[in-house]
């Protein structure tokens, strides 16, 4: 489904397996259409994480499929939006970038910086020392800010310039649309279990956050060019 919603899309989408910490499931999501995957071994040792990124990047290339990896640990949950402080966050050691980025071959690297899945509990203090340190050994390698939800707008704006790649976050967009649905779900059963209704409502929030988002980024969506 996620595929033929991309492929429609007036803009480039990119359609992402998250967090997949299972060979199998990360061929059945390519096999799906996935055009991104996290093969996350970040809760193994260096090495077998390497490997098992490796091992991915082995069968995903030759589909043209991009693979991400983590080192490190950014703690909380993916699918909950419990508190998490920052003294908790797994942080990413710079001495370890270079050779596990050698040895697994991955080609985006979501690191530990203070950030968090989830909520923060008090104010985000991501370690910009630390990220410029991880980028200097990435090289060319962009880095993944997983935990983007609830950072402060400077913080999103400086997030290119310090060779961050790819931001990601899920609990900003899962509250807007549960906020939605809360404020428009007496009206839309009142006007005949009105589906059509709240849908649209709940896709239009999901979107303003985007839209929000992107524009702290800087970035301007390209046009689709796949043939319709």
């Amino acid at each position: 489904m996620l595929r033929h919603i991309a492929d429609d899309a007036a803009v480039e989408v990119c359609v992402q397996l998250d967090h997949a910490k299972d060979e199998a499931l990360i061929r059945r999501g390519i096999e799906a259409g996935a055009d991104s995957v996290l093969a996350d071994g970040s809760h193994l040792p260096p090495a077998a994480n390497a490997g098992f990124v490796r091992k991915v990047r082995e069968f995903a290339a030759p589909l043209g499929v991009m693979v991400e990896a983590e080192l490190g640990s950014v703690p909380g949950a993916e699918d909950r939006a419990t508190a998490q402080g920052a003294d908790t966050a797994g942080k990413t050691d710079p001495a370890t970038v270079r050779p596990f980025l050698a040895a697994s071959g991955a080609q985006l690297l979501a690191c530990g910086a203070g950030n968090v899945h989830g909520r923060y509990r008090g104010v985000p203090a991501l370690d910009w020392r630390l990220l410029a340190a991880v980028r200097d050994q990435a090289g060319p390698v962009p880095l993944v800010l997983h935990g983007a939800s609830g950072l402060p707008e400077a913080d999103l704006r400086a997030a290119p310039a310090a060779g961050i790649g790819k931001v990601n976050l899920n609990t900003e967009l899962r509250t807007a649309m549960l906020l939605t649905i809360d404020r428009e779900i007496a009206g839309c059963r009142a006007a005949g279990e009105d589906m059509l209704t709240l849908s649209g409502a709940v896709a239009d929030a999901a979107a303003g956050v985007a839209r929000d988002v992107l524009s702290l980024l800087a970035v301007s969506p390209k046009p689709n060019g796949k043939p319709g």
